[in-house]
């Protein structure tokens, strides 16, 4: 999966992209995903940093780089980071993914020729109520957190 990521990272580096990861991987090994071009990585739930990030970039807001908290970037020869974001509490209060933004009809066809049927995954959790040492806890910390059936339900 990693080299797939630096494969995408390069392509959008080479069409003149701004490139911005988030996972746990790029969390663990921060310079190698910069010393593969990318520009940013989002440390922690990403979701309100990663809209401070582009209003930022795109002059919407005057808040520097510097001060958007859950962010990791490169300046010069060093790895800069944020004070880290503070969780989210309700996971409700997060938008249902705008599925219809994406052209799913290449997806569609391969999974229903491969499975006969059409399915999309839904996060309803984030987290891990184990302690495993393999989980995502470097995201979302020892912790778990749900979103409410309703949420899961309308989704």
């Amino acid at each position: 999966m990693r080299e797939a990521a630096y494969h995408m990272a390069a392509l959008a580096k080479s069409a003149g992209c701004t490139v911005v990861v988030s996972s746990s991987d790029a969390t663990d090994h921060k310079a190698s995903y910069f010393s593969q071009g990318v520009d940013y990585i989002l440390v922690g739930e990403g979701e309100y940093t990663l809209g401070e990030l582009l209003n930022s970039l795109s002059g919407r807001s005057k808040t520097a780089i510097e001060d958007i908290a859950g962010l990791a970037r490169r300046q010069d020869d060093t790895i800069k980071e944020t004070p880290p974001r503070g969780f989210l509490k309700d996971l409700d209060e997060l938008p249902a993914p705008a599925r219809d933004l994406a052209d799913m009809s290449a997806y569609e066809a391969a999974w229903r020729s491969r499975h006969g049927y059409f399915s999309t995954n839904m996060v309803t959790t984030r987290g891990c109520p184990f302690k495993c040492n393999w989980c995502a806890k470097t995201i979302y910390g020892i912790r778990y957190n749900t979103h409410s059936p309703a949420y899961a339900a309308h989704d």
